[in-house]
């Protein structure tokens, strides 16, 4: 059977909705094993705007009356912030009256549980490119206050109205230790615009252009503190063998490198071919993850890929939300920056967790004050902002590079490397002969 690791503090949270709301809802955020294990890090209840709340404010919400559209956007708004070692993996409900178990109820979570899933997946987000979205399990959590007690479900999606399995839990007291792995993804690709149009659609070439470096990231090699750790090891172990050996101090936070292999698929070899156009993406992404002492490293490693990815997509979709038109004319340069990315956490977050948000250039870090609390119900404070991980481009370094590029025209491919250079040098040519020309049809005469 399933087992959810849930701490005393989960619990107070959930006892402490219900007494203010009577009914509380909202979603769940940990991390699910290989072997079917679910630690919950973090609850975060819906919190309805002014408006709504005067609307029902004499009704009592409900697995009936929930705005699951609600629970869907703050699902895939939290994917965005949460660090690639977690994930958003169920919704709860804290309920200040005595849990049912009866048909009717029954029915009612998997009647919701089915409408989330189907919000959740087939929303026109970046959630599709780090999660597998197609055969996504949501872990429900029904809490009763005047119980104490926590009842847990996993239920799966299928034609027949979905499938609901229960889960059994463990409490702990004491938190568990989580352990920080660091890296810093560089980006310095060159993509080309294929399509022989004179507009491109901004989001669509972003879109194909991440799953391209999705593919890179997939094949490529991580080494741990500079060694290449087998996947199946598990951090425990590595723990104990290092701390074993006093030439190796055991570290608090670990450094991953990332060595991206030459093992890619021929769509995106490099080949001679017809363009519009490049893309250039040239930056470093700054990536933290956190992980159990019972983690293998083979699930270190894809947390940490997920956690770039996720990173490049929130961050793509977030400058899209931005522009007022995506559609733009092949037939200049645009010098594009997307937003940077900080991290923040709580004085009660578990085990140092950070969860992280985007900011553009101008923009200062407090807004990651006010977008932790409204979708993550999280309190913070400057002092626990760290905004000094990705840093913005040198003003020097991009002036010179506005100087480079004014002049420059994206022009279709023509076959012939000529470039303007060359074109000035051969109207000159032209005009001497045609001078010499001249002077020589009057020397003659």
């Amino acid at each position: 059977m399933p087992t959810v690791y849930f701490s005393k503090e989960g619990q107070n949270y959930l006892q402490k909705g219900a007494e203010e709301l009577k009914v509380a809802f909202g979603i769940i955020i940990g991390q699910k094993s290989y072997d079917d294990k679910y630690n919950i890090i973090h609850l975060a209840k819906l919190l309805e705007d002014e408006e709504s709340i005067s609307s029902t404010q004499e009704t009592t919400p409900s697995l009936e009356t929930v705005d699951v559209q609600s629970l869907a956007d703050q699902w895939i708004s939290a994917s965005k912030m949460t660090p690639g070692s977690f994930s958003v993996i169920g919704v709860f409900m804290s309920n200040a009256e005595n849990d049912s178990n009866d048909d009717k109820q029954t029915k009612n979570i998997k009647k919701m549980l089915t409408k989330l899933h189907k919000l959740v997946t087939n929303s026109n987000s970046t959630i599709g490119y780090t999660e597998h979205t197609t055969d996504l399990e949501i872990l429900f959590l029904s809490y009763s206050a005047p119980s104490a007690k926590s009842n847990f479900k996993i239920f799966s999606n299928s034609s027949s109205g979905g499938n609901l399995m229960p889960a059994d839990c463990k409490v702990f007291e004491k938190l568990p230790q989580w352990y920080l792995f660091e890296s810093n993804y560089e980006l310095e690709d060159v993509f080309p615009l294929t399509n022989n149009q004179e507009e491109i659609d901004v989001e669509n070439q972003f879109n194909a252009i991440l799953q391209a470096v999705k593919l890179n990231i997939q094949n490529s090699e991580i080494f741990i503190q500079q060694q290449n750790v087998d996947d199946n090891t598990t951090l425990e172990s590595y723990l104990k063998e290092n701390s074993n050996n006093k030439k190796n101090d055991v570290p608090h936070v670990f450094n991953a490198s990332i060595l991206l292999t030459a093992n890619v698929s021929n769509e995106f070899l490099i080949k001679i071919r017809p363009f519009n156009g490049t893309i250039r993406f040239s930056g470093i992404v700054s990536s933290r993850i956190w992980s159990h002492a019972k983690n293998t490293f083979k699930e270190i490693k894809e947390s940490i890929r997920r956690d770039i990815l996720r990173s490049l997509a929130a961050r793509i979709q977030i400058y899209c939300d931005g522009l007022t038109d995506t559609v733009l004319k092949t037939d200049g340069v645009v010098v594009n920056e997307p937003p940077r990315r900080i991290y923040f956490c709580n004085s009660k977050s578990q085990g140092g967790i950070q969860f992280s948000e985007y900011v553009f250039r101008g923009e200062t870090p407090s807004v990651a004050v006010s977008q932790a609390k409204q979708i993550l119900d999280m309190d913070i404070n400057s002092d626990c902002i760290f905004d000094d991980l990705e840093g913005l481009p040198e003003d020097e370094v991009s002036s010179l590079f506005d100087e480079a590029y004014e002049e420059r025209e994206v022009q279709p491919y023509t076959g012939l490397g000529l470039s303007r250079t060359m074109y000035v040098l051969a109207i000159l040519v032209v005009l001497l002969v045609l001078l010499l020309s001249v002077l020589l049809n009057h020397l003659l005469l």
